[in-house]
């Protein structure tokens, strides 16, 4: 793959990861865990990035634990990354209502912060 912004070699998904489709855009073939405290991390951002000179999905995961956040740069075609910004923008973030379904304890920590 060139990193001077020819797409032409990149007409398929990321190894270990699947295209959602949705405004999500990619979700990985295996479960992450935190490299500190071994929980188990959960999907809370995708951003589209042009900063290497071709565009890219920025996915990050945050650990519910010990908020560790980790950023995985996932490649696709021009065409597919281009559908999903009109989709949904350049980024994607979601509601701490879905959040809080997650998880016990980030439910208990957004009511603490007074986010829901």
């Amino acid at each position: 793959m060139k990193k001077n912004g020819d797409s032409s070699k990149r007409n398929t998904t990321a190894k270990n990861w699947q295209r959602t489709n949705n405004e999500i855009g990619h979700l990985p073939d295996i479960v992450f865990f935190c490299p500190h405290c071994h929980e188990k991390m959960l999907f809370r951002h995708s951003h589209l990035d042009n900063t290497a000179g071709y565009l890219t999905n920025l996915v990050g995961y945050k650990c519910p634990e010990c908020e560790s956040v980790r950023w995985f740069a996932v490649d696709d075609s021009e065409e597919y990354l281009e559908g999903l910004r009109e989709k949904r923008g350049d980024e994607y973030v979601p509601s701490k209502e879905v959040w809080a379904s997650e998880s016990e304890k980030i439910r208990k920590k957004l009511e603490t912060l007074g986010y829901i």
